[in-house]
């Protein structure tokens, strides 16, 4: 099939465009039996309390320096050295399959109807099911286009467009992101250490990318993001960063001034709803990795548009990604 193999080509110039860089850590590592210590990953530096992982050079294509979610894609330079620029840290969760690591469930507090998590995901979801809740499920597209290419044999397709769909009936759908970043130095007894801008710098939330009508939800306009308990003061397309077929499918959400952020052990379902099965047990967690003090930030995702409708395109969700300091 030319789809298939045309994927091949790509995945081949991929691994061509990254052997020379192979070739350099095979030499390096043959050169340097320290190396790891010499060239340790971000996570090592940070252990290492190092105050800033590795120095990159300042960014070399142009962007907007205005927006609040600049320095979650390019970075920033160092107070000190203007030429210098660095990457603070950043983690994401995606509902699109196959994921390897960072569910997307991992981080949902409440608001999602479970049993649409676990059911096959080419059934189709009712219109009832949409009203009970926030429903993992596909475009008509996507599920379109999975059962004509099953017939033979996938054709070498393993991804799927899986991705969190809701209309105003729908409700709150409740994130909580863990702050994941550099370890603090210090110990936060005083209350403006818990301030949410202490801890984080910028949120990123992207739609699934699909065809839909022209009256489709608007992620912008038609979605109320509320982190902390503030609605978000500042909704924004990002234009140069992401984009399918000429549409902008990510909004950079500016988090609200004076919000704190909220502790693992404190987190609790929206009102009116309870925890899904996996955050009752990630939030209670008793093996030892999660420490009931980690903190993170709370996101209410809630849909306003009273002319959403899934006819002409429910507001969906598939990736949400924030930066942390």
């Amino acid at each position: 099939h030319p789809k298939k193999m045309e994927h091949e080509l790509i995945g081949w110039m991929v691994a061509m465009h990254l052997l020379k860089s192979v070739e350099k850590a095979g030499e390096i590592m043959m050169n340097d039996t320290n190396w790891m210590a010499t060239y340790g990953s971000k996570d090592e530096i940070i252990t290492k309390g190092n105050a800033h992982p590795a120095d990159l050079p300042k960014p070399l294509t142009s962007f907007n320096s205005q927006s609040s979610a600049t320095s979650i894609m390019h970075g920033m330079p160092l107070p000190s050295k203007e030429d210098v620029w660095t990457m603070n840290h950043v983690s994401c969760r995606t509902s699109f399959l196959p994921v390897l690591s960072g569910k997307m469930d991992s981080i949902i507090v409440s608001g999602l109807v479970s049993s649409t998590a676990e059911d096959d995901i080419m059934n189709p979801r009712g219109d009832d099911v949409y009203k009970s809740g926030w429903v993992v499920d596909v475009g008509q597209v996507e599920r379109d286009t999975k059962k004509k290419v099953a017939k033979f044999g996938g054709l070498g397709y393993i991804d799927m467009k899986t991705a969190l769909y809701g209309i105003p009936e729908s409700g709150t759908l409740r994130f909580w992101l863990p702050y994941e970043g550099q370890a603090h130095d210090h110990m936060h007894h005083d209350a403006h250490e818990y301030d949410a801008d202490h801890w984080f710098d910028s949120l990123v939330v992207c739609e699934v990318n699909e065809k839909r009508t022209s009256d489709e939800c608007k992620v912008e306009s038609d979605m109320t993001f509320a982190i902390g308990g503030v609605v978000s003061p500042s909704v924004t397309k990002m234009q140069d960063e992401a984009s399918y077929l000429g549409k902008k499918i990510c909004v950079s959400v500016k988090l609200p001034p004076g919000i704190s952020v909220t502790k693992r052990k404190d987190v609790v379902p929206s009102e009116g709803v309870t925890l899904t099965p996996h955050a009752e047990a990630m939030l209670r967690d008793e093996t030892g990795v999660h420490e009931e003090d980690d903190v993170g930030l709370l996101l209410d995702v809630t849909v306003t548009g009273a002319g959403v409708t899934r006819a002409k395109g429910a507001c969906s969700i598939s990736h949400i990604v924030w930066e942390q300091h």
